[in-house]
């Protein structure tokens, strides 16, 4: 009989545990949480019938997105057509790795195959920096003490498909300012 209470009482607190912890805020990235419509980074993906979207990897400066072509056909990852807005502002996409002196160049469009992925790193080109980053803590405090619960980038991909139409897939990147988590923590504390 005692072993059925000790097992309980493990059981009880390990649920206990989980439920307090059970609030997915999304990834830390440089001292906020991070997500991308709106799941965890960490677990992101999203399909359709003609892409998969994984992310790989995301810091303060930079996306990194797996991109399956479900298709049959040859797509194109157009990155002149493609843009991040940061901040309410429009900038350029360019793959991480580009120099300082190409940054005003054309960029070339990424060739998907079909039924093949591309895993691709794309940086913003005007918020390339720690001093100037992507992902900003100033932003998401900002975006808190004006009310709201996040500040939103969003990273749009421009498509280019055999019959030279186009199509677009918009990524949400929200960011969550950490007095904004730490204040929904302590709220569910409450609550319980």
């Amino acid at each position: 009989m005692n072993n059925y209470v000790l097992i309980f009482a493990f059981a009880s607190m390990f649920l206990l545990a989980f439920n307090v912890r059970g609030q997915d805020y999304g990834k830390n990235v440089s001292g906020v949480y991070v997500k991308i419509n709106e799941q965890n980074p960490k677990t992101y993906i999203e399909e359709d019938s003609l892409f998969s979207f994984k992310v790989k990897y995301i810091d303060n400066t930079s996306v990194t997105l797996e991109i399956k072509n479900k298709t049959n056909d040859v797509v194109e990852l157009d990155l002149s057509k493609s843009y991040f807005i940061v901040g309410g502002n429009t900038t350029s996409v360019l793959p991480s790795g580009t120099l300082q002196k190409d940054i005003n160049l054309p960029v070339p469009n990424q060739i998907i195959g079909p039924s093949a992925n591309l895993v691709i790193n794309l940086m913003s080109r005007d918020y390339l920096s720690l001093l100037n980053p992507l992902i900003s803590n100033k932003r998401a405090s900002k975006a808190y003490k004006d009310g709201n619960d996040y500040a939103r980038e969003i990273l749009t991909l421009s498509f280019k498909n055999s019959d030279n139409s186009y199509q677009t897939r918009a990524f949400n990147i929200d960011t969550y300012s950490n007095h904004y988590v730490e204040n929904q923590k302590r709220a569910n504390k409450k609550k319980k």
